[in-house]
């Protein structure tokens, strides 16, 4: 039985603070081909594989500190692509060393012909 002034949403224990994220863990993305994507985030972002789901349907990538900060996985059949401006993910961001290394990551992503929503602004 739940009191009437019980909440749906979790309660610290007495004494204990609630913990707060300190970063984002990683990414998931679902993907309509996951070795293309793979290629993408591989060869042009510059990611490192940890591992391949044995079956296909997905492919774990690093930065290279934690086992995975991107997950690609095999969207399901049937599956529509999300059009701009839609409610959900809007862009997520990574960071580099410096702007001269930003601008070789933006070279790239030219020649590979990758969509570029915007780029980085000073103001």
């Amino acid at each position: 039985m739940v009191p009437d002034d019980a909440s749906p949403v979790a309660r610290p224990e007495e004494g204990i603070e609630m913990s707060v994220p300190k970063e984002i863990g990683h990414i998931v993305l679902n993907v309509t081909d996951v070795e293309r994507s793979t290629r993408f985030y591989r060869d042009v972002v510059r990611f490192q594989v940890s591992r391949y789901r044995p079956d296909g349907t997905g492919a774990f990538l690093t930065c290279g500190v934690v086992h995975h900060n991107l997950a690609l996985f095999k969207a399901p059949a049937g599956a529509r692509l999300v059009e701009k401006g839609a409610i959900g993910l809007n862009h997520f961001a990574f960071k580099v060393e410096s702007y001269r290394a930003l601008q070789a990551a933006h070279k790239r992503l030219v020649e590979a012909r990758a969509t570029i929503d915007h780029i980085v602004t000073t103001a």
